[in-house]
């Protein structure tokens, strides 16, 4: 999120190269087979880095384009997984206009700006970086119907459905257009897969029963075959009309949200992964931000810790993450719990284990990692290889998960 502005672009490529050295080494099985799998994700988006702003825009994306180029004879491309993101409706209209909707025609556009800056002739997973209807996120929790545009009967009715005049119909007829737009970048070769993130348990079920849907008709035609929505690297001989691949949603001990407002029984009945973004909580629950003087206006905390250096310019410091008394407690609970059973990381140790293994996925096979990943964001190469070395230490205990779970049920999701 912050190569390009908190970073330079030779501080992201260190950071990048780090990432890439520490990454799990390929599975017995698949060097067995000669074969080496994917090795290191990148999550990007065409609006990064934050603050979001017209003179940086994409810059993040043109920085990873270069350092994927820069490796050589090392093919950094065949051994990463790009994972970029379709801005939406908002105030940017420095991207595409402002659209006004993330439709078919503008998740087209989108992914070709991504293409030409990450210089690459695909993308592994397309993310709808967050709603184009009305939703609550970012820091807010409760829906206000009154805020909804959901519009009744737009017509594009079909034999499938029963009931066209609802806002779950809209959803789905949105839904469809925007996976129709996928699936001819899968076809091209431009494409792998196209996922969800900032998304409710509404907009995961409509997207799903519009790919369903389309999928029906697609069969009755005679069209479609084997294949999947998923990232796999081996092109199916004929393409099945896309489904949903991941949904990126927040998800830390400070934002446990996704366990309790029905996103992730979604997931699990639809079989969704879970890429959840933010487990350190803008570095909060690492207890950086509880050291020094807060006397006169000062910020606990490095100066140019990123809630310090940007303050009022990312909004999200002011909802999300402020640092209210709630926050405080709860990120000081947190850090005791790490402290009182020796983990070397500190609280950032146990806010990484607990958001790659609390919970893990049945449909996925019962390992934490398989049905979830945690998406982080690191400012240095120590960052990089701290987070590293604490997905390799594995399941937190169940004393230290049950004592995690005592401080929820008495302050629950104190930065949503």
């Amino acid at each position: 999120m912050q190569f390009g502005e908190a970073l330079s672009p030779s501080e992201s490529h260190a950071i990048m190269s780090a990432a890439a050295e520490e990454a799990p080494v390929a599975s017995a099985a698949a060097a067995g087979a000669g074969k080496r799998t994917p090795l290191l994700a990148l999550d990007t988006a065409e609006a990064y880095p934050v603050p979001m702003a017209s003179v940086t825009s994409g810059d993040s994306e043109r920085i990873i384009g270069d350092w994927l180029r820069a490796g050589g004879r090392s093919n950094r491309r065949e051994r990463t997984v790009l994972i970029t993101k379709a801005s939406g409706p908002g105030d940017q209209p420095w991207l595409r206009g402002g659209p006004p909707r993330l439709d078919g025609h503008h998740l087209s556009r989108a992914l070709e700006g991504s293409l030409r800056r990450l210089r690459v002739e695909e993308i592994d997973l397309l993310l709808l970086h967050w709603p184009d209807r009305y939703v609550p996120m970012f820091g807010e929790v409760d829906f206000d119907p009154a805020r909804s545009f959901f519009e009744s009967g737009n017509g594009d009715e079909n034999e499938d459905d029963e009931d066209d005049d609802d806002g779950f119909a809209e959803a789905e007829r949105h839904f469809e257009d925007v996976l129709g737009a996928a699936f001819d970048a899968i076809s091209a070769g431009k494409l792998r897969a196209v996922g969800l993130s900032n998304e409710t348990p509404t907009g995961l079920l409509a997207a799903t029963s519009a790919s369903r849907r389309r999928r029906r008709r697609e069969r009755r035609k005679g069209g479609g075959g084997g294949g999947g929505g998923g990232c796999s690297r081996q092109q199916p001989k004929k393409l099945l009309f896309p489904g949903v691949a991941a949904v990126s949603n927040a998800y830390s001990l400070l934002a446990r949200n996704f366990d309790s407002n029905g996103m992730a029984e979604a997931c699990e009945a639809t079989r969704v992964p879970l890429l959840g973004y933010g487990p350190l909580a803008a570095g909060l629950l690492s207890g950086k931000y509880e050291t020094g003087d807060e006397q006169g206006g000062v910020r606990g905390g490095p100066p140019l810790a990123r809630l310090n250096r940007y303050r009022e310019e990312y909004a999200e410091e002011g909802r999300r993450y402020a640092r209210a008394p709630r926050v405080r407690e709860a990120v000081r609970d947190y850090v005791a719990i790490a402290r009182r059973h020796g983990l070397k990381g500190g609280g950032a140790e146990l806010a990484l284990r607990f958001a790659l293994y609390s919970r893990p996925s049945r449909s996925a096979g019962g390992g934490g990692s398989a049905g979830r990943a945690a998406v982080f964001g690191a400012t240095s190469v120590e960052n990089v290889r701290a987070a590293f070395a604490a997905a390799a230490a594995g399941p937190l205990s169940r004393e230290i998960v049950e004592e995690c779970d005592a401080v929820h049920a008495r302050n629950p999701n104190p930065a949503p």
